[in-house]
């Protein structure tokens, strides 16, 4: 993984391909329009989404689950380096998660004709924390479908 943000305690760490450019995922990751459609654990749904993928910028996420627990997160951009790199704040303030502001970092490399996505989230208060934090690989192979079902790959 490229160099991350330095942090001892817990962490996620998430690898993987996807067939299609590395612009269009970027943009998946980006544009709130196209993360509306894929983001998230499966059968959540994003009600509101604020996402101005600038650095300096803060956002707001708010899913719902399958049966009607509200999940909301804010943050700000830290990093936005199109089409190779993506960083902001990650803060719980709706749901039962645990409130503590966490470090998404993202990292976007063409590769294989199609696009190596690794994602280091940081700054957990314990193992337990970060495990409660599933979404990610649901998400990631939501992307994967959604990819491949809108004729992203190759596009």
């Amino acid at each position: 993984m490229p160099t991350a943000s330095a942090w001892t305690g817990p962490v996620l760490e998430l690898n993987r391909w996807f067939n299609a450019p590395v612009d269009r995922v970027f943009a998946a990751f980006t544009d709130a329009g196209l993360l509306r459609q894929w983001w998230g654990p499966r059968d959540f749904v994003i009600e509101e989404i604020d996402f101005p993928a600038q650095v300096g910028e803060r956002y707001r996420v708010s899913l719902r689950d399958p049966d009607g627990a509200r999940y909301e997160h804010v943050g700000v951009f830290t990093i936005v380096e199109p089409p190779t790199r993506l960083g902001y704040s990650w803060q719980w303030v709706a749901g039962p998660l645990q409130r503590q502001e966490m470090l998404v970092e993202l990292w976007f490399q063409a590769e294989r004709d199609g696009t190596r996505v690794e994602l280091r989230q940081s700054r957990f208060v314990d193992e337990a924390s970060r495990d409660a934090h599933a979404g990610w690989p649901h998400s990631f192979e939501r992307l994967a479908e959604w990819l491949a079902e809108t004729g992203a790959a190759g596009a």
